[in-house]
């Protein structure tokens, strides 16, 4: 897949060029993904994280999972809206996929578009995309404060 990397890499930037945030200069965390055996590099600035280091660590392994999570997309066209036990397909449901000739084996996958269609022409039907759950989750980041989020006490 053109999307994965072998090797992420995630940097913390630094306003101070010359500062070496221990071995390997500014270098926090960093993850392969087995599954590409290419020499493809993935490097990660995290710009606003100066305060929490821990969180550009999960963003390293945060990319590798959701890049691996989105690559395995599958995509299908059912003859209902509904599923077997009578639901309407709906986004973040998860579902057991079995289709062998895809190498896709009583896997959970997500699904994360779903498009209702009836017409005269083929019917009621729906178009499902399904991913790995990797490939949904949120971003980790850190909430830094704004202004209006300080409370500042008020004299009587």
């Amino acid at each position: 897949d053109d999307q994965r990397f072998n090797s992420y890499r995630a940097y913390i930037q630094s306003t101070d060029t010359l500062s070496d945030l221990g071995q390997g200069g500014n270098l926090l965390a960093k993850t392969t993904d087995p599954g590409v055996t290419r020499h493809r590099v993935k490097n990660i600035i995290a710009e606003q994280d100066y305060i929490n280091f821990e969180t550009t660590r999960r963003r390293c392994y945060w990319e590798a999972a959701r890049r691996l999570g989105r690559s395995r997309e599958v995509r299908i066209t059912t003859d209902s809206w509904r599923d077997v036990s009578g639901q309407l397909y709906d986004i973040n449901t998860l579902a057991l996929l079995h289709l062998p000739t895809l190498k896709i084996e009583h896997e959970q996958f997500v699904i994360s578009e779903v498009t209702y269609y009836r017409g005269p022409d083929r019917g009621t039907r729906s178009d499902l995309v399904l991913m790995m759950p990797e490939g949904l989750t949120p971003e980790p980041i850190t909430l830094l404060p704004q202004f209006a989020d300080i409370n500042i006490p008020h004299k009587p």
